[in-house]
């Protein structure tokens, strides 16, 4: 490209002249949209947490978290195993009791001390929701105290 074929612009008003590529490229850029992160496919999961008016919901590491009363009930999350599908966040004197009532609850491999089922599960979804359903009831087994100051 010759000096001849270069138009001056600036790119942002910053005054720096730019050839006509450069503006082309800085225009692409500009009409980029920026990345946002997918919606967790799971938090239907919470629906019947929604019209309890101390539920909140937060981010938790690669978890979207229910909290009630400011105590960590739930967690959902879909990634790879084992972080694909809901956390019961209880106490370990509790998953005797638990797992006698849902079977298909397994103790989380990393984090022994919440019970886990993997939306590959063919009984995900009915015990997901009867799980929903426990910690609105606040049954005294789910939920544990959280370390993240609610707002």
């Amino acid at each position: 490209m010759t000096a001849s074929t270069m138009k001056p612009s600036s790119c942002c008003g910053c005054g720096e002249l730019l050839d006509s590529t450069r503006v082309a490229e800085a225009a692409e850029f500009r009409k980029m949209k920026p990345k946002t992160k997918p919606r967790n496919p799971l938090l239907w999961v919470f629906d019947a947490l929604e019209d309890d008016p101390r539920y909140v919901r937060r981010k938790l590491f690669s978890f979207d978290a229910a909290y009630l009363d400011g105590r960590l009930y739930l967690a959902v999350s879909a990634g790879n195993e084992p972080w694909n599908g809901l956390l019961v966040c209880t106490a370990r004197e509790h998953h005797l009791s638990l797992r006698a009532q849902f079977p298909q609850l397994v103790s989380h491999q990393a984090l022994g001390k919440w019970l886990y089922i993997s939306q590959m599960h063919g009984e995900f979804e009915s015990v997901a929701m009867d799980m929903a359903r426990l910690a609105h009831r606040r049954d005294p087994r789910l939920g544990v105290e959280s370390k993240v100051k609610m707002r």
